[in-house]
């Protein structure tokens, strides 16, 4: 990567029955200026085949759409679109997401520095389609003291809008497959910490994120979407974090989604996510974050706690 000057780079889209929004952001993505670039669409629907749009309403030959007749989650479909790139950058972007501007590929070529694994990028949250908020890879009790306008080290990223160079992927493992939905950017934030690689927030990169419902949720895959949060939750603390932070982490998190799942009426789902979960965990051996990744997190806003 440090060798090359204009790298390939990977633009990865996963999308579901969303073939507005999904126009939306590849105009966003096509109108880039950097040239050395492929897009890379996979399309999970059962009900809708959107390749047959895209075919009809762009004619470019960076292009490539994949119709698969079958959900992946999150993370299945961000490894089988990494799996089919050519690039040694690969950008990964929401369908019901989009860039503010055209130079935003050279920007993250240019991020890519020193030991930058990921980049964070600044993804501006529209949840009614007028007011706004940064969705940021920082605790919210951390929010306000930060100017997001400055580029800083973080801990995490935010799924929506990111980067990562092949070479992450190559010497940390792809998405955790098993975790389905929910916080498998932590996953994989940790490992890449783990393996002397830099997170780094970059604020030239503004993505605008128009919530579309999720995709994962009791009618497509027979569960909501807290079930997956809780179970995930559990099995990143037992894998990664020493044993000090778990009693913390456990109590906070359970917790939390005890009173999601009374607000949703669904305490089933819930003692289901914490049997799973559960289950989840001793199919794995612990795997406890360096001391020195347990500093990189201490001071560039990560989570130990909670």
């Amino acid at each position: 990567m440090s060798t090359v000057t204009d790298p390939r780079v990977s633009v990865l889209i996963s999308t579901s029955d969303r073939p507005e929004t999904l126009e939306r952001c590849l105009r966003s993505v096509l109108s880039q200026t950097y040239e050395n670039f492929e897009v890379l669409v996979l399309d999970n629907s059962p009900h809708l085949d959107s390749c047959i749009q895209l075919d009809d309403e762009f004619s470019d030959d960076r292009l490539q759409c994949t119709h698969i007749d079958e959900s992946r989650g999150v993370a299945g479909s961000r490894n089988w679109l990494m799996n089919e790139a050519n690039g040694d950058v690969y950008i990964v972007i929401d369908d019901d997401a989009k860039f503010e501007s055209d130079d935003a590929v050279e920007n993250i070529v240019a991020g890519f520095h020193d030991d930058v694994g990921i980049q964070a990028f600044k993804i501006v949250d529209h949840p009614d389609n007028e007011s706004d908020h940064i969705l940021a890879p920082v605790p919210q009790s951390q929010a306000d003291k930060i100017d997001f306008d400055e580029s800083f080290k973080a801990s995490y990223y935010v799924g929506g809008g990111h980067a990562i160079k092949r070479e992450v992927i190559e010497q940390c493992g792809y998405y955790n497959d098993d975790l389905m939905y929910g916080h498998e950017e932590l996953d994989l934030s940790y490992r890449t910490i783990e393996s002397g690689f830099k997170i780094e927030y970059n604020p030239e990169i503004v993505v605008h994120h128009y919530p579309e419902p999720p995709v994962i949720n009791t009618n497509t895959v027979g569960r909501p979407e807290f079930y997956y949060e809780l179970r995930n939750r559990l099995y990143l603390g037992y894998r990664y974090l020493p044993l000090k932070y778990l009693v913390s982490y456990f109590l906070v998190w359970i917790g939390y989604y005890a009173f999601v799942s009374m607000k949703s009426f669904s305490p089933d789902e819930f003692i289901s996510a914490l049997v799973d979960g559960i289950r989840f965990c001793t199919d794995v051996d612990r795997d406890p974050i360096s001391s020195s990744a347990e500093r990189y997190l201490k001071h560039n806003h990560g989570r130990l706690w909670y």
